[in-house]
């Protein structure tokens, strides 16, 4: 047993076809790894190779693989990625420099930007600094998860024009080295936020965000 993984898709009426990047290594952890799909059938989400560099992966409802890369290196140690259906793809990845997580956005001539929340650590002495992007509307309005400097986390929203709002749920947990606080994990298209957070008791709750 290695762990491989591999893709799948299930058709409305029951049928599944799984299916392989041809970059995809085939060792322990290594293969493909689906997030996303928009209504055309597309389908994102990363390859891991044979050297255990991961890519971002795209396939086409027709099954042709398209990967790409990420700003400053040839493979990036793990990524996500989502896409709505103007073909605008969007998700995380590990920096290079620092193994920080970084959100980007793919559009659809292939132009990819990288951001980071404010108030996201940068250094990468914890493994839970930096930005992940969970969800995105049709819009190309992301959601999700900034953590600090600290350890603590905290939910945000970027707009198509790459305004960041970060925001916490009144009473999440403030407890350095936790891990835990809020995060955004659904995004609909009127902007409404669907997140998870954590109190001071350590308890998970839900909350709903919604755009001024």
């Amino acid at each position: 047993m290695n762990f491989t993984a591999h893709g799948y898709v299930r058709t409305p009426d029951g049928k599944i076809t799984t299916f392989e990047d041809p970059e995809a290594g085939t060792g322990l952890y290594q293969g493909t790894y689906p997030y996303g799909i928009n209504d055309f059938g597309v389908i994102t989400g990363a390859v891991t190779d044979s050297n255990n560099g991961s890519h971002g992966s795209i396939r086409t409802p027709n099954g042709k693989f398209i990967d790409f890369q990420f700003p400053g290196e040839s493979s990036t140690t793990s990524n996500s990625a989502y896409i709505n259906d103007f073909g605008v793809i969007a998700g995380t990845y590990n920096a290079p420099d620092s193994n920080v997580a970084t959100g980007f956005q793919r559009s659809p001539d292939g132009s990819l930007a990288v951001f980071a929340a404010p108030g996201a650590g940068n250094v990468g002495n914890t493994n839970s600094e930096g930005t992940w992007v969970f969800a995105m509307n049709l819009e190309g309005t992301t959601t999700g998860d900034v953590g600090d400097a600290n350890a603590e986390h905290h939910s945000f929203v970027r707009n198509a024009n790459g305004k960041i709002t970060v925001f916490d749920v009144p009473g999440q947990i403030a407890v350095p080295g936790s891990g835990l606080g809020s995060a955004g994990e659904a995004i609909n298209a009127a902007g409404v936020v669907a997140g998870e957070w954590h109190d001071a008791n350590y308890a998970a709750h839900g909350f709903l965000w919604l755009p001024k």
